[in-house]
Order: C-alpha cells, then sequence, then structure tokens
C-alpha cells in the first residue's frame, strides 16, 4: 500500500540539515517559480540536491540554447541561461549558486531532461557539482541512495498513440491546472493538482507507476540500501516495503519520491539525527512569510500586484 505522508511547512520554518527537490522543470510553463523561488529564498540548510530535472533542457527551443554536444555545455549554458530562461526561472540558478558560495554544499543529479549534464559529472553547474547519485550512510547506520530514478520507468513509444495521447493530456492537463490554481490562489483557495486527480481516478499511467516503483525497489536490494530516494514520478510518497534480501532474508526497504514543483511542491529533509521525512509547502506559507517579517517587505520574488491579487496583502 502507497501511503503519502507530507507535513506541511511555512517559509517560516524552513530550517533544516539536508533537504532534497526534483523535478522543478525550470525553462517550461508549468513550473511553479514562484514558489519555489520564495522556498529558496527562506531555505536555511547545510546541503542541498537537487534530485533531477532541474532544468527543462529537453524542452528549451531558444536560438541561443548551445548544443548539448559542445564540450564546454555547462559553461555555456551558465553563460546563456538569462537569455534562453524566463527571468524568475534564472533567478532561482542564481539562488543556488548564492547558496553554494555561502557554504552549502549543493548537489545537482541529473535526470531524463537535463541528461545532457550527465557527460559532465564533478563539473560546476551555478555552484552545484553535478553528480550521478548520492549515497548516504544515515547515523543510525542504514545506508541511502538518492537517484533520479527515470532508469525505473518504462520507455516512451512515441510512435504508439496510447503514450502519444498520453503525452498529449498530461499537457492539456497541467495548461488548465495553472489556470485553475490561479483562481484559486486569487480566492484563497487551497490549491489542486487535475493530473494527479486524472492519475488516480482515471488510472492513466498507472501500471507505469508500479512498474517504476518495483523497479526502485529491486535497485535499492541490489545495492543493499535500506532507504532509496527518487524523483521522476511526480508522485510524493513515502512508504516502507517488506521484501527478500539477495541473501533471501526478510528486510524492509523504505522508498520516498521528493515529488515535484510542477504539481506538489513538496521535497525531503533529513535531519542531523538521519531522521528522514517528507514535506508539503503549505498553501498558506505565502501568508506566513509576511506576517513573520517584522517590516512588511514582501516575500522574495513575489510581487506587489502578484501579492494584491492573492488575497494576501493585510493591513498591519
Amino acid at each position: 500500500m502507497i501511503v503519502s505522508l507530507k507535513e506541511n511547512v511555512r517559509y517560516a520554518e524552513l530550517k533544516f540539515d539536508t533537504v532534497i527537490l526534483s523535478d522543478w522543470h525550470l525553462g517550461r510553463y508549468y513550473c511553479r517559480a514562484g514558489a519555489l523561488s520564495r522556498f529558496l529564498n527562506n531555505l536555511q540548510c547545510r546541503r542541498l540536491i537537487v534530485n533531477g530535472d532541474g532544468v527543462d533542457l529537453e524542452e528549451l527551443r531558444h536560438p541561443d540554447r548551445p548544443s548539448y554536444d559542445d564540450p564546454n555545455l555547462v559553461r555555456l549554458l551558465e553563460k546563456k541561461a538569462h537569455r534562453i530562461l524566463p527571468p524568475s526561472h534564472y533567478a532561482i540558478l542564481n539562488r543556488m549558486r548564492q547558496m553554494a558560495q555561502s557554504g552549502v554544499q549543493v548537489d545537482w543529479i541529473p535526470g531524463n531532461h537535463d541528461q545532457p549534464l550527465r557527460k559532465h559529472f564533478d563539473e560546476k553547474f551555478f555552484g552545484a557539482t553535478i553528480v550521478e547519485s548520492v549515497t548516504m550512510d544515515l547515523p543510525d547506520g542504514k545506508k541511502c541512495v538518492i537517484r533520479h530514478g527515470d532508469e525505473f520507468d518504462l520507455p516512451w513509444h512515441m510512435d504508439t498513440w496510447g503514450d502519444k495521447l498520453l503525452v498529449m493530456g498530461y499537457f492539456a492537463n497541467m495548461a488548465v491546472d495553472i489556470r485553475v490554481n490561479a483562481v484559486l490562489e486569487t480566492l484563497c483557495l487551497p490549491p489542486v493538482s487535475l493530473p494527479k486527480i486524472a492519475r488516480r481516478n482515471l488510472g492513466l499511467g498507472s501500471s507505469r507507476l508500479e512498474t517504476f516503483r518495483v523497479n526502485a525497489l529491486e535497485y535499492a536490494i541490489r545495492n543493499n540500501a535500506d532507504v532509496i530516494i527518487c524523483g521522476h514520478i511526480h508522485e510524493p510518497e513515502d512508504t516502507v516495503e517488506e521484501c527478500r534480501g539477495m541473501a533471501d532474508e526478510r528486510r524492509q526497504v523504505r522508498r520516498i519520491n521528493c515529488g515535484d514543483f510542477t504539481e506538489s511542491n513538496s521535497f525531503v529533509v533529513i535531519d542531523e539525527h538521519g531522521n528522514i521525512s517528507l514535506k508539503h509547502l503549505s498553501m498558506h506559507a505565502s501568508r506566513a512569510a509576511y506576517h513573520h517579517n517584522t517590516n512588511g517587505a514582501l516575500p522574495a520574488g513575489m510581487s506587489a500586484e502578484a501579492w494584491r491579487l492573492a488575497g494576501l496583502m493585510r493591513k498591519r
């Protein structure tokens, strides 16, 4: 049974040891850049791990975009990002670089949408070190593996109508989702995720999700990991699976998915004692950010007009 255990947090509470996020999809219209920008601007942590698909290089069509085969790709992307990304998306990468310069350890694990970066392991991308995966030895002796996880998914066959319709339906759903949530935000109502509603009620992509979960679990068993943290599927999950290890012994593996910053605004944190939790950015976070700001300044990344339209500006 899949259990989503998400604790709501506010911007004023963003102080952790290690934070793991995935699937920002910078450069795409459905990236929740406003929420992500305010999150990073208020975040205090020792280590930040971007677990894949931070930038949607797969979909960038800008004429200034460098060739993905260029050996200097990382340097060229940093140089041209302000032209090929929307300003609010570029500001997020700049904030990540500021965090690295201030002493935060930042790791970038490429996913399938930023896979050209997989040719540039150990290079720096906006202050983050590009790595294939991250393995952590937790204080309680458990082993935690962090990977994006696209290799656990079924391959897409875009020559079949089934996969074509699924992809077209997803993007159409996301376009409607953005407009619906803009209205809900204006009315100070909780956000909804139309893609998740479609997946859960219509069973769309359910076989793909189950395949992903099984493959991730098998990878953890093969690598003697007690915890595996993935991204990719945009489904925040935290579940413990009973399984058999390589020596046929019974064991438990905890499988966690970060979720995303396109639908869920969810992330994973690990504290200094090795406790892991899946968290969700509260819909009231922006309101809390304002009230915890002693001089009444707007939260970073939010314009006065957006604040007014959201109905969150209150008299002091």
